[in-house]
């Protein structure tokens, strides 16, 4: 019998003090994430760890020059603008805090795009986590009719004569992006 309420006058003073270490502790601040790390989605001609903000939508414009000769053709062509090589069109959509999607159309070989972006770490701003990381992936398909084959064209073995297939119009890839801001205009990424 006394070991017993031994036992219990033990169990009851180090509950007491349980509770009153709890009630005194100061909680931990929640980790904020570092804001402004880059101001787009896009960072040259590869995504960033940005994500499009919730209650809105970015709408791209990619654009490569033509050819820009030291003649008059400067200015009959635009500075480039008139002989495009290239040119995509593309929307980005948030599904949230940390993850978007986005939809585009690329002038050549017609392709149509769909990608999705997801920051799966983000840089605190007291720097207990030090850089962001995303997962980008990207899926392109080709449009355009296929062109004429030679009738001696073959593939790598060399015996198999080559024919244009569906898996040949497709196209994919995919992202490990890590960032960070070092100061307020100073950010790096490895993609």
């Amino acid at each position: 019998h006394l070991k017993m309420k031994i036992n219990i006058s033990i169990l009851t003073i180090l509950v007491v003090l349980f509770l009153a270490q709890s009630s005194y502790a100061q909680p931990d601040p929640p980790q904020r994430p570092l804001a402004g790390t880059f101001r787009n989605t896009i960072l040259i001609n590869s995504a960033s760890t940005t994500i499009v903000p919730r209650k809105s939508f970015e709408f791209h414009i990619r654009h490569r020059f033509g050819l820009i000769e030291p003649d008059r053709t400067v200015i009959t062509n635009f500075l480039g603008m008139d002989g495009t090589s290239n040119i995509q069109f593309s929307f980005a959509f948030p599904l949230g805090n940390k993850t978007m999607i986005g939809v585009g159309r690329t002038r050549n070989d017609k392709t149509y795009n769909l990608n999705f972006k997801r920051v799966l770490l983000s840089q605190t701003e007291d720097n207990k986590i030090p850089f962001t990381v995303a997962l980008y992936t990207n899926f392109d398909i080709k449009t355009n009719s296929f062109a004429k084959i030679s009738s001696n064209a073959y593939f790598s073995d060399g015996v198999t004569p080559f024919k244009n297939k569906f898996n040949h119009r497709i196209s994919y890839f995919t992202q490990l992006i890590f960032s960070k801001k070092i100061q307020n205009l100073i950010s790096l990424q490895l993609s």
